[in-house]
């Protein structure tokens, strides 16, 4: 899933808090997902709980939340890799 994905690569440190994010089409090219099903990822993330997202002038700006969030993710991403 997208939204696994990307809660990864930022676990992983590919992004640090409040930076922005690669432009839509190219992130969506380095997940190999269409533009749309990114934008439904995206949200999913802040809806967990897991970031904050800012969209200003077409740019994404995301913010990694708790501590305790991001350990829950990681938790289930080791899950899924045993």
């Amino acid at each position: 899933m997208v939204k696994e994905e990307l809660a990864e690569m930022i676990l992983q440190g590919r992004w640090v808090l409040g930076e922005q994010l690669p432009p839509e089409q190219k992130l969506a090219d380095t997940l190999r997902v269409s533009r749309p099903t990114l934008r439904k990822a995206l949200p999913m993330l802040e809806l967990e709980g897991f970031a904050s997202l800012t969209i200003f002038k077409g740019l994404v700006k995301m913010q990694l939340r708790s501590l305790s969030v991001r350990l829950y993710w990681i938790c289930r991403v080791c899950r899924k890799m045993q």
